[in-house]
């Protein structure tokens, strides 16, 4: 579950604006933070899509192979 910081900060940004409220509501009740240290490999390119990621904080690096 998100804070009310994350979930304010996610709740402003253009891609949820243009979602009518009650879609907004209902994904952002279901979403949850994860943290990764440094350098931690988050994805690879060939994995099942289980969710929408949103970095709040810091950089993430992409990679082609």
């Amino acid at each position: 579950m998100l804070d009310d910081r994350d979930r304010n900060c996610l709740d402003s940004t253009q891609t949820f604006q243009e979602l009518p409220r009650e879609e907004r509501d209902i994904f952002l009740d279901s979403a949850f933070c994860l943290s990764y240290p440094k350098h931690a490999q988050i994805h690879e390119q060939g994995d099942l899509v289980e969710g929408y990621d949103t970095v709040l904080d810091g950089w993430v690096r992409l990679y082609r192979t």
